[in-house]
Formats: structure tokens, C-alpha cells, sequence
């Protein structure tokens, strides 16, 4: 009965039964027509290289900025300036990638050109950088370097020596530095020659101020270069003017009453300048009768002094004078107007007038009252003239008129004013409405005279906007009220500054640092030019004085540590001494004068303070990359290893990269090479810690590529049938090879009779399997390879049972079907003799119903009639 089956199964395969080649509908491979746009990519191992040294420069294909296993044949490789960057071999690396070996001879610049068919040309900019262990410079700094008409007159040279870095160092032995100015006009440098101690790393001079202009200040030392500051003396509104004022303006030739002529340096304004040089100078009176007196001796005021001068650094002077007792003699008016002007060499000069009475009325004595006249004055801080007061009063006189009529004189009264001259020593009040700005003295007026000075210790700043000064004037008279004229920094537009005097501070070390006062101008009080095309410097806006006593003081902080100051009112600057006490950063606040500053310091050192990690933006799953770890200075030039530094590595993703958990730079080195190893695609954080250096996190990423793979196989088969599935790795964008990757075959359900585990020049691998007894099969296949990894597939087919019966009692000798005459039912004949027996003994329903084939035997009816009809 077994027997028969069989070969009704042959024959429905014969008859075109089932599909089950397993080798049919295999996906086929679309070729690519796209070629990829490569570039070259590339790492430098360091990434800042030392002179005299060795490196390596990593090239790889790059397309879009991702790396490509691609192969760069023909590469050329070139330097701009051997004497700089020597080529000094080339080699091919791991995972496609070209190794560079250079020399790197001196310090400079050159370019590395890269040129290689398929390939863009490209140039990579090498910088190598000078031993930064010794002195090779000087670095200079002048503080301030704008000076306003009115500030101070000094300033501070900061002299310090460096490395090719720019960084502070200890000099070895004593340094000797020339300073000079071809601009000695301007200023004037208190030292020619300064000298930087063994041991120390800076030294201050100062220079002073002489005028307005530009300077520039040259410092140099021997086998280093010249470097250079330059100075800008601002300068008043112009022309400059020495403008005469004599008080009082009434005097009478009969009485002995005293003036003051005063003379002030103005600018263009009317604001007094200070001098930048002495002036000297000559006060002259004009006769108004000279053609009566032929004398040329003859003077009819008489000065204390009519040579007079302002010295530097000030800007008035004056003179007393009198009117000469007998001057009345020598005119016929009754009034006279004198003239007074100044004689002075390259300066423009106004003059004053006064008016002079020949009444005889004799000399008036009293305690006033006091007429006062203000000048305009300076807040600097130091005493200054601000104003005149005198005596005087108002009288009636009788004048003949020069003619008489029948005997009688004709006569005019009239009203004048006189002097008058004190009956004892007194002192005028005089009050200041803004002690800020001036505290001014009582006037002194002695017995017999009628005129004092006003004198005002003055302040450093003027009132606030929209407030005026006022002087309050009390004598044994009456009181009065007079306008002040200070001119000065407001204090609003004041702002405190503190910088360091040197340009770069020495870690562990002692530092100067500066405060002072600037006035900042406001932005609605820019003047302009007429044509409106260029912004006219103000003369006045700059440093400044302190304006009134305080402490200067600074915030805690554990780098810098810097003690408070005392600063009295008028001080031009506070010059501090400092201490470094670490490597780094820091913001400091620092107050004074009720008012709030920062100030940011850095420390630099030579030695090695942080680390620098050289290693591929991208890296590709499944390879091996070369990464470098240097040391870099406060500045973050290369710096050689002192002593020998223990760099441990932790990371937070073993899984995607492998690194080595430490590495060691030696003494006299500067950088070390390591090697990471990645598998699979993900973000790695690495931290690297060291002993006297920061922690310092990088990020690296795994990022591969992603074939398309496609497993090609049957969805279902009949069970112990041998079958072969195709495996397919494509990328659909790329011409990338997909040939030699690592295929990984599993299979649950049957034996894997044979197996290609990598893929052939098409991205194919197959698998054939036997022995498929289970329901179903199951075939698992995963790929890796450059540049990804774990791409996986899988299928499940399924698998028909073959049929199954129960015993059937048959005789021996019942059987029809034999060994020997199994040949039979291959023919049609034979087969239709099986069906004709299987009916006669009413089992062929049977059987079709219990193995489901009754459609099968249908066909096989069909054709056998049709076989009967030929």
C-alpha cells in the first residue's frame, strides 16, 4: 500500500503538481550609474605639532562629511616649505585610510597638498609651534593710553618677559630693557633703561605727560623684538586764549584802595586748561592820555609784579596792583577808562578794562558791603582761585563844569562809585551751596584795603545735571548770592576701572593691578563738525581723579587673592599688588567710591594644564582608529610633560568602543598615540582625569552605514525537501563595495547541508539546508562589516507534513505493487491499472479523502481517458 502512494506522488509531480524549487524568484541586483563625490578627510596626530618632531597625518575618503572605506590609490602628497614641514613617508593604514609621516623642522606655516584621481585636490594648513619653555619676547602694556586735557599727567609701562607663546616665564638672569620715544614733545619717560630681576618675570616705570598729540613708546632687549605702545594726549578746544580779568572795575586816584589782575589759560570755550609748559607773560596798561605825559618810564598803575607767569601743570596767575597816587595830575577828566592787556609770545590774548575817578572825596572806610565776581575754575581736586570780592559803595559828587558865569563856578552832581577800604583786618563769609565741588575760604581784606582773593578747596566732579553752585556772601552789611563757575566730571557719567598692569599674570605669582576714575561721555552730547561728516574728539573725557576718600576692596576668590587699598580723594591712581594662586580664570567685583566694578584675571604658566584629544569626527563600526592625546599650556600651545603623567580613562559605553584604561606621557613628551577600537553604533562620553590637571569629557560617535539586505527563499515547502536561500546586501545610493562582508547563518527546523559565510563581488551569500522535519523553518542571517554592524534577517517558511496512515492488514500475497514491477507505474498504463484495483476494492475514496489529493486524482483520471483516447 506504502508503495502505491509513492508513486502517485511521482506521478503528480510528473503531471506538474506543486512549486517548490527553491531556486526560482531570487532577487536580482539593480547596478548603480551614481559615483560618489569623495573628498579627502583628515586627522593630525597631534593636532598641534612641536619643532623637531614627528607626526602623522590620517587621510581617508570622505563623502558628505562621512567617512568611506574607499581606497585612495595614487595619492601625491606635497609641502609648501620643507624647511617647515618635511614629507618624510607614506604608508596604507587600517580601514582604508593613508598614513602621512612628517617632520616638523620650525616654527611656521606650510600647507599640505593632497591630490589623487577620483578625488578633489585640497591643501591642509600645518602650524608649527616653538618650545615654549623659555623667554623669546617681551610683552608691553602702557596704563592708561588716552589721557583727557584735565586728568592726570602720568602713567604706568608694564614690561614682562614671555615665550614665543605669549605666555609669562621667569627670567634666568637679569634682563636689561631700553625704552625710548621719538615723540619726547608729548611725553617724557622717567626711565631710559629698566631692568627684569633674575627671577622675576616683570618690571614698571612710568612716563609723564608734556602736551597734546600722539605718542609711541619702543621697549627692546637684546635678542629679542621690538614692541611698541601708542599714547593719545587729547587735546582742548582750540585755539587756546589767556583771557585777563582785573577786579574791581571802579577805582579813585584819591583813594589807596588795591586791584588783582588775573590771567587764566582758556580754550576756545572759555574753560581754563592747564598748562602743558610755562607761559610767561606780560601785563600792560593803555594810557588813555599818553600825549600828555611824554615819559616813557611813566606807569600809572603800580603791579606787584607785571611779569608774570603759569607754570605747568596750572592754569592762572595774578598780580596786585595800585593806581599811582598822582595820576590825577596829569589829566583833566574826571573819568578815565584804563585798558589792560597781556603781552605774551604764541598766544592769543583778551584783555580788561577798568574805570578810574579823579573826585577828591578822600578815602571811605567801612565793613563793606562786598560786591563778589566769580571765575570760572577747575575740579582738581587742589586749591583754586574762584572769585574776588571788595568794598564798595555808591556816593554822590559835585564836578565843575570848567566854566563860570558873573562869578559862580557851574557845577554837576553826580553819582559814583568808590572803593571802600577797610577800617580794621575783616573776613567776607563765603559759603559753598556743594562741598562736592568746592569748600570755599573766607576772603581776607586787611585794614586800609578794599579787595580779597577767594580761594575754594575744590573736589573732583561738579554738581549733578540740572543743579547749579552757588556762593553765599556775608559781611557786616548785608548777605548776597553769586553763581559759581566749576567745570568738571559729573559724576554719573564716572565709572571705575581696574585692569591688570601687565599683560599677562604668572601663575603662583605676584601681579600689579590698577584703578582709576574715567568719564565716559554721553551718547546726546556727541558734538559734531559743521559739515556733519566726522565726530569732534572731546578734549575733557577720560581718566580721571578719585573723587573722594575710600577703600578700594575685592570679592573673595580662591585663584587670586588681593588686598583692599586706601584711596584719598584726588588720587590720580591705586596701584595694587596681587597674588596668583592657581592656574585659571576668575571674576572678581571690586568697589570703591561708591562705586561697582569687574574685573576678570588669568593666570598662565608654562606647564601643562590641559589636554587636547585628536580622533575622527565619525567613526565607522567595526575598525580600528588611531587617536592621539596632547598636553596643551594655559594658552593652549603644546606643552612638553615635566614629569611623567598618568592619564585614566573611564567611559559610559564599553559596548560601542574599547579603549585602553589608560595612558601614560613620559617626561620630555608632549603627546601619545593609543588606538580605539569600535563595534557598534552609539555615543560614547570618555573622561579622562590626571593628577594637577582638569577633568576633561570628550564625545565620541559610532556612526555607520545602512545596507538594504534582503533574504530570498520559498514560503513554504513539503517536508524532507532540500532547498537553498539567497541572502542580498545592497546600498540603493552608493557604489560602495558590497562584497567580502561576515554573514552569520542560524537555522531552527532543518541541517545546513552548505553555507557561503561572506558576500561574493554581487553582495550575495547563500545557505542550503536537508532534514526539514519540524512544522515550519527557520532561517536567521546577520552581516557585519566596515563601517556597520548587526544588520540582521530572518524568515520563516513553512513546511507541508508528508502523509501519514494507519496500518493496513494486507496479505503478502494481496500486494500488488513489488519491487519488481515498481518500473511499471511509471507509464500512464500502469498507473491507470493502480487506480482501476484501488476502486475495485473501495479504498481509492478512502485514501484521496485521508491525504486531500482527490483533485490530484481527478487530473490524473483526465489524463489517463485522454492517453485511452489516443
Amino acid at each position: 500500500m506504502k508503495t502505491v502512494l509513492v508513486i502517485l506522488l511521482v506521478l503528480v509531480v510528473v503531471g506538474g503538481g506543486v512549486p517548490i524549487d527553491a531556486q526560482s524568484n531570487f532577487g536580482v541586483q539593480n547596478p548603480f550609474d551614481k559615483q560618489p563625490d569623495l573628498e579627502f578627510g583628515y586627522q593630525l596626530h597631534p593636532q598641534k605639532f612641536l619643532e623637531n618632531t614627528e607626526g602623522i597625518i590620517n587621510i581617508h575618503a570622505l563623502n558628505n562629511e562621512n567617512i568611506l572605506p574607499v581606497e585612495i590609490n595614487g595619492l601625491k602628497v606635497s609641502s609648501s616649505d620643507n624647511t617647515i614641514v618635511a614629507i618624510t613617508g607614506i604608508s596604507n593604514a587600517e580601514n582604508y585610510s593613508t598614513e602621512i609621516k612628517i617632520l616638523a623642522k620650525e616654527p611656521g606655516f606650510a600647507n599640505i597638498s593632497l591630490a589623487a584621481p577620483g578625488f578633489k585636490s585640497q591643501e591642509i594648513p600645518i602650524v608649527i609651534y616653538n618650545n615654549n619653555n623659555h623667554p623669546t619676547q617681551i610683552l608691553l602694556k602702557t596704563t592708561p593710553n588716552d589721557f583727557p586735557v584735565d586728568g592726570p599727567k602720568f602713567g604706568y609701562i608694564g614690561i614682562e618677559l614671555a615665550t614665543t607663546g605669549n605666555l609669562p616665564v621667569i627670567a634666568t638672569e637679569d634682563t636689561i630693557v631700553k625704552i625710548s620715544t621719538p615723540n619726547t614733545n608729548v611725553i617724557k619717560l622717567q626711565e631710559s633703561e629698566i631692568t627684569i630681576p633674575k627671577g622675576e618675570y616683570y618690571t614698571l616705570t612710568k612716563f609723564n605727560i608734556k602736551e597734546s598729540g600722539d605718542a609711541i613708546i619702543f621697549a627692546e632687549t637684546e635678542g629679542m623684538k621690538k614692541v611698541s605702545q601708542f599714547i593719545h594726549v587729547r587735546e582742548a578746544k582750540t585755539p587756546l586764549q589767556l583771557q585777563l580779568y582785573v577786579f574791581p572795575k571802579n577805582f579813585n586816584s584819591f583813594s589807596s584802595q588795591t586791584g588783582y589782575a588775573i590771567v587764566q589759560l582758556q580754550d576756545a570755550e572759555g574753560i581754563p586748561v592747564k598748562a602743558d609748559k610755562n607761559i610767561n607773560l606780560k601785563i600792560g596798561v593803555e594810557n588813555p592820555d599818553s600825549g600828555i605825559n611824554t615819559s616813557h618810564d611813566f606807569e600809572e598803575f603800580l603791579f606787584a609784579s607785571n611779569e608774570l607767569e603759569i607754570k605747568e601743570g596750572s592754569y592762572s596767575t595774578f598780580s596786585s596792583f595800585s593806581i599811582r597816587p598822582n595820576v590825577a595830575d596829569f589829566t583833566d577828566e574826571f573819568v578815565q577808562s584804563y585798558n589792560f592787556y597781556i603781552i605774551a609770545d604764541d598766544h592769543i590774548a583778551k584783555g580788561d578794562s577798568i574805570t578810574v575817578t579823579h573826585d577828591e572825596i578822600g578815602a571811605i572806610e567801612g565793613k563793606g558791603p562786598a560786591i563778589t565776581q566769580t571765575l570760572p575754575f577747575l575740579t582738581t581736586g587742589e586749591k583754586e582761585l574762584v572769585g574776588v570780592t571788595y568794598f564798595e559803595t555808591e556816593v554822590e559828587v559835585s564836578r565843575q563844569l570848567g566854566t563860570s558865569t558873573l562869578g559862580k563856578t557851574d557845577r554837576e552832581t553826580v553819582t559814583v562809585s568808590v572803593p571802600v577800604v577797610a577800617s580794621e583786618d575783616l573776613f567776607v563769609n563765603v559759603a559753598s551751596s556743594n562741598l562736592k565741588t568746592v569748600d570755599a575760604e573766607n576772603a581776607f581784606i586787611p585794614k586800609g584795603k578794599n579787595t580779597g582773593l577767594i580761594f575754594g578747596n575744590t573736589g573732583t566732579m561738579i554738581p549733578d545735571e540740572g543743579e547749579s553752585l552757588e556762593f553765599y556772601i556775608t559781611d557786616n552789611k548785608k548777605s548776597s548770592t553769586v553763581a559759581g563757575e566749576p567745570n568738571g566730571p559729573l559724576e554719573d557719567d564716572l565709572s571705575l576701572i581696574v585692569e591688570p598692569l601687565i599683560p599677562k599674570i604668572l601663575a603662583y605669582s605676584q601681579f600689579p593691578i590698577i584703578g582709576y576714575l574715567l568719564e565716559s561721555p554721553e551718547e546726546d552730547e556727541e558734538v559734531t563738525t559743521a559739515d556733519d561728516e566726522e565726530e569732534e574728539e572731546d578734549g575733557r573725557i577720560g581718566v580721571t581723579h578719585f573723587i573722594k576718600d575710600s577703600v578700594m576692596t575685592f570679592s573673595a576668590n580662591e585663584n587670586f587673592e588681593i588686598p583692599p587699598e586706601v584711596i584719598t580723594q584726588n588720587q590720580e591712581y591705586a596701584v595694587i599688588f596681587g597674588q596668583s594662586n592657581k592656574i585659571g580664570t576668575s571674576s572678581m567685583t571690586v568697589q570703591a567710591t561708591g562705586m561697582e566694578t569687574g574685573l576678570s584675571l588669568e593666570s598662565h604658566t608654562t606647564d601643562p594644564t590641559n589636554i587636547e584629544l585628536s580622533v575622527s569626527k565619525n567613526i565607522l563600526p567595526m575598525t580600528k582608529n588611531l587617536a592621539s592625546i596632547q598636553l596643551l599650556d594655559s594658552v593652549g600651545n603644546p606643552a612638553y610633560a615635566k614629569n611623567q603623567i598618568t592619564l585614566e580613562i573611564v567611559s559610559n559605553n564599553q559596548y560601542s568602543l574599547k579603549l585602553p584604561e589608560n595612558i601614560v606621557i613620559e617626561k620630555g613628551e608632549y603627546f601619545k598615540s593609543f588606538e580605539i577600537e569600535s563595534f557598534s553604533e552609539g555615543t560614547t562620553e570618555i573622561t579622562m582625569l590626571a593628577e594637577d590637571l582638569p577633568m576633561h569629557n570628550f564625545e565620541l560617535t559610532v556612526n555607520g552605514f545602512h545596507p538594504e539586505i534582503s533574504l530570498v527563499a520559498p514560503n513554504s515547502i513539503d517536508q524532507g525537501t532540500q532547498i537553498t536561500a539567497e541572502l542580498l546586501l545592497d546600498y540603493p545610493t552608493s557604489t560602495l563595495s558590497v562584497e567580502n562582508f561576515d554573514v552569520n547563518w542560524n537555522v531552527i527546523g532543518g541541517k545546513i547541508i552548505e553555507q557561503e559565510t561572506t558576500t561574493d563581488s554581487d553582495g550575495k551569500a547563500r545557505i542550503t539546508i536537508d532534514e526539514i522535519k519540524s512544522e515550519s523553518l527557520e532561517i536567521y542571517a546577520s552581516v557585519e562589516g566596515l563601517g556597520f554592524t548587526n544588520l540582521e534577517i530572518n524568515k520563516t517558511i513553512k513546511v507541508i507534513p508528508a502523509p501519514i496512515t494507519d496500518a493496513v492488514t494486507e496479505e503478502t500475497n494481496n500486494e500488488i505493487f513489488t519491487e519488481n514491477n515498481f518500473i511499471l507505474f511509471a507509464i500512464p498504463g500502469a498507473a491507470g491499472a493502480a487506480f482501476f484495483y484501488l476502486r475495485k476494492t473501495n479504498r481509492l475514496e478512502e485514501i484521496t479523502e485521508r491525504f486531500n489529493i482527490s483533485e490530484k486524482i481527478e487530473e490524473i483520471k483526465e489524463r489517463v481517458s485522454s492517453i485511452r483516447e489516443r
